[in-house]
């Protein structure tokens, strides 16, 4: 029986190159450069799956909002924040509806902390700017309730995906 060291393993993630022979103990592999460095998540912050629905839900409320602009045009049926075809309004007040979706989406693609206090004031925005159309369209105005309830819906979910401090 020979007593010379093992080769060592041509699985990175076996234990058998670390001397380990239990197996029963956590390995940290980052300082070999075996696993991918994840950023460390501080409270506030969303754990990396939520940030992801997070993030889709607004680019959904932002495209939403985009077709609402084109069935407008189309239809010739005018947003109060379009304004007729004939007299648009200021290109400012236009844009008003795609502030907070594209800000949201920015932050979350930033890592921002208290992403759900964020998204629950920017779906409160989003409600505000839809409801100036319940007596013009209700139409179109039900649509952008839909959307902006949608993500403040979303927004209120990630609450459950933010950390927090330990007790």
């Amino acid at each position: 029986m020979s007593t010379l060291p093992q080769p060592p393993s041509a699985n990175p993630w076996s234990h058998a190159d670390t001397g380990d022979q239990t197996g029963d103990e956590h390995v940290d592999h980052r300082a070999d450069g075996w696993a991918p460095d994840e950023p460390t998540l501080r409270p506030g912050d969303l754990t990396a799956t939520w940030r992801f629905i997070f993030l889709a839900a607004w680019v959904g409320v932002l495209l939403g909002f985009a077709s609402v602009w084109k069935s407008s045009r189309t239809l010739g049926l005018s947003t109060w924040w379009l304004g007729a075809p004939a007299e648009p309004r200021f290109l400012l007040i236009q844009l008003l509806p795609f502030v907070a979706p594209v800000a949201l989406i920015i932050a979350a693609s930033k890592r921002v902390r208290f992403l759900p206090v964020w998204g629950t004031l920017g779906g409160l925005v989003m409600l505000g700017i839809a409801a100036g159309d319940i007596s013009r369209f209700s139409g179109l105005a039900t649509i952008q309730l839909v959307l902006a309830g949608a993500g403040l819906l979303v927004s209120e979910a990630s609450f459950a995906g933010m950390m927090r401090r330990p007790r």
